[in-house]
């Protein structure tokens, strides 16, 4: 979001749902929000790292409120910010955290095809930042819809300030992302089944006010291609999962895709 740490109008996340929508920090101070796509890799913001809230090093919070840790699952990782993002331009505003020990007891959350993405109206939210009562650290939802699924037009680029076949822009009318919703999941609804598509990067250009006026959404398949050459490099494999096949992952740290 423009003031940078960026679910406005939606309600509480009940236990069970989206429990691979992670709060990420480090110190025990949650302060972005990510997606867990494979046992070992979380996918969040890169101006999370950019701006302090979560160094090389950093923690990820499993549970439904990071105000009080104790109540969920905290595990160390590592941060890889994409390394052609700046936080000037909001380009690849994109980064991997690799967790030190893997997750098995929560599904990873499968990724959404460039179709799915393409032909979406709507995207539900998740994150732990502020409400518009000011309050932050609780797991909220809220479904938004979709003004552009990839910013192709100049009159988006312009009104948006989106990045063109990279980003979507969603919500609005007081139903938005907002602080320390940021790297968390924008999600498509394929059948009842809730597919990454997107993180939380910031509010539109043409927003008037901090949250609520809609904001931007990078696409994860965009950025694929580096995702994987990270997770790769870590000696972690990527496989593409159909969702007829096992969702047991193992140790492996595959990236699920659909």
């Amino acid at each position: 979001r423009r003031d940078r740490l960026r679910i406005w109008g939606g309600a509480p996340v009940l236990a069970g749902e989206f429990e691979h929508c992670v709060a990420v920090g480090g110190g025990g101070r949650f302060c972005c929000t990510g997606t867990l796509v494979a046992p070992r890799v979380v996918i969040t913001a890169a101006h999370c790292f950019h701006l302090g809230c979560i160094g090389s090093r950093g923690e990820v919070y499993f549970g439904l409120n990071s105000n009080n840790p104790g109540t969920g699952r905290v595990v160390a990782c590592k941060c890889v910010p994409h390394p052609d993002y700046k936080l000037s331009t909001d380009e690849h505003d994109i980064a991997v955290l690799i967790l030190d020990q893997p997750v098995t007891d929560v599904a990873p959350c499968p990724i959404a095809t460039p179709s799915q993405i393409d032909d979406a109206f709507f995207l539900r939210l998740a994150g732990f930042g502020l409400t518009e009562t000011g309050r932050s650290g609780r797991k909220m939802q809220v479904e938004v819809v979709v003004a552009s699924n990839n910013c192709s037009s100049s009159s988006h680029q312009s009104t948006f300030g989106c990045k063109r076949d990279r980003e979507i822009v969603a919500g609005g009318n007081g139903l938005d992302s907002c602080n320390g919703d940021s790297g968390g999941p924008a999600y498509v609804d394929v059948g009842g089944r809730f597919l990454l598509a997107g993180a939380t990067s910031r509010a539109a250009a043409n927003s008037q006010r901090g949250c609520g006026d809609g904001g931007i959404y990078v696409r994860i398949d965009k950025e694929l291609e580096w995702i994987e050459s990270v997770v790769a490099a870590e000696g972690l494999s990527i496989a593409c999962d159909s969702e007829d096949e096992s969702e047991e992952q193992s140790n492996s740290g595959s990236v699920k895709k659909e």
